[in-house]
């Protein structure tokens, strides 16, 4: 038991909010472990996605990553650094990185 005068108690208890906090803190980390597990699998091949459909979760690992469009920031080639799509979508297609980058811009 803690004196009245005590701001911060250590006991071998976690509190309530410190539950909360390593709860969330191992979500986030779970989700984030998760994202990259099946980002990968896509880009490999091993989880097939239409190109449709890769376009947009592109868009959505690009906002997670740059936050919100805005074109002073965010100029032609941005995204060159960046594998975003499995290989097979873009043979299919024959987009330049320009044009993928337009495509993926809209979502994001």
């Amino acid at each position: 038991m803690c004196g009245r005068k005590a701001r911060c108690c250590l006991s071998s208890e976690p509190s309530s909010s410190q539950r909360t906090f390593q709860k969330e803190l191992i979500q986030d980390a779970t989700q984030r472990l998760f994202f990259l597990q099946v980002k990968e699998a896509i880009l490999s091949d091993d989880i097939y996605c239409p190109p449709e459909t890769a376009v947009l979760l592109a868009s959505y690992a690009v906002q997670a990553k740059f936050a919100d469009y805005n074109k002073e920031v965010h100029t032609t080639g941005y995204l060159n650094g960046e594998q975003l799509l499995p290989q097979r979508v873009l043979d299919q297609h024959k987009l330049n990185k320009e044009q993928w980058e337009e495509r993926i811009q809209v979502w994001h």
